[in-house]
């Protein structure tokens, strides 16, 4: 069961979605330093989400003020320590993205090479 609750007779004849319960479960948490500080972390079959820990203006935080940093099944979100406007993020096959709090924007980070790569490992031994 993923994304919610659902709800079962003893006999199981009718099942009910309980979608009005906020309810998330999470590989991993992190934060970024600030006031408020963000709250990062991957979302079984949900996607990488962020929020703040606090609304000064409104008051209570709501889903509304949470948004997506990397899709598919996010397992990690982790703000650069030296940018907490920085996000990186990561989902199933090692799928990492690097998102950018102010612009709103992502990118995968592919790793790049340069000249022959040798794909097999020797052994000494």
């Amino acid at each position: 069961m993923t994304a919610g609750l659902r709800s079962a007779s003893t006999a199981v004849k009718t099942r009910r979605y309980l979608d009005e319960i906020p309810i998330e479960e999470f590989y991993s948490v992190d934060v970024a330093p600030g006031i408020p500080f963000w709250i990062c972390g991957g979302i079984q079959d949900n996607n990488a989400w962020c929020g703040p820990s606090s609304e000064y203006n409104r008051g209570a935080v709501t889903g509304s003020d949470w948004f997506i940093v990397a899709g598919g099944d996010g397992q990690y979100a982790v703000p650069a320590p030296s940018d907490p406007k920085i996000i990186y993020a990561d989902s199933q096959n090692g799928f990492i993205e690097r998102y950018n709090r102010m612009t709103g924007r992502s990118h995968f980070i592919v790793p790049t090479y340069s000249g022959f790569m040798n794909t097999h490992t020797l052994s000494r031994q």
